[in-house]
């Protein structure tokens, strides 16, 4: 009995399920896979995933708007993004990637097309990602996101 309830007492300090799954996806991560996690979870609607991979004070620059929070962007433009990138397919052209020891900038040229609302897009995007290591594992600091028709 005594064992019992020395176990039944150590239980709320184990790590649930949750806090295991987000720790691994930060901390077991390298950054570019934290990139390619970034964009898997925006087409597949995750807004849970998407917000662990965002750092507190994310800065994210988007057609000439810039939200300075991640709770910010989980306010405004989250939830468009995710709706257009759900009809999108991305494909990476070019990726370049710098690192420091905490601190890493991941460059990539894109190709993304679908159909949102009725109309057809067909775009090359540019996007720098900045990461930074910390407490959690790698986070994303800064997004800064452009794009234009392709053939223009």
């Amino acid at each position: 009995m005594k064992y019992f309830l020395a176990i039944l007492c150590s239980l709320p300090l184990l790590p649930t399920t949750a806090q295991i799954e987000k720790e691994s996806r930060s901390i077991a991560l390298p950054p570019t896979e934290v990139v390619e996690q970034f964009h898997a979870a925006l087409q597949s609607g995750d807004e849970k995933i998407i917000l662990e991979l965002l750092a507190e004070d994310v800065l994210i620059y988007e057609s000439g708007g810039a939200e300075r929070s991640r709770e910010e962007y989980a306010g405004h433009h989250l939830h468009m993004d995710i709706k257009f990138m759900k009809n999108m397919i991305r494909e990476v052209i070019s990726q370049k990637v710098e690192e420091t020891a905490m601190t890493t900038l991941v460059f990539t040229e894109s190709r993304t097309h679908g159909t949102f609302k009725n109309k057809d897009y067909n775009l090359l995007g540019k996007e720098t990602v900045v990461l930074k290591q910390i407490e959690d594992g790698w986070k994303i600091t800064h997004l800064h996101w452009s794009s234009m028709p392709e053939g223009k």
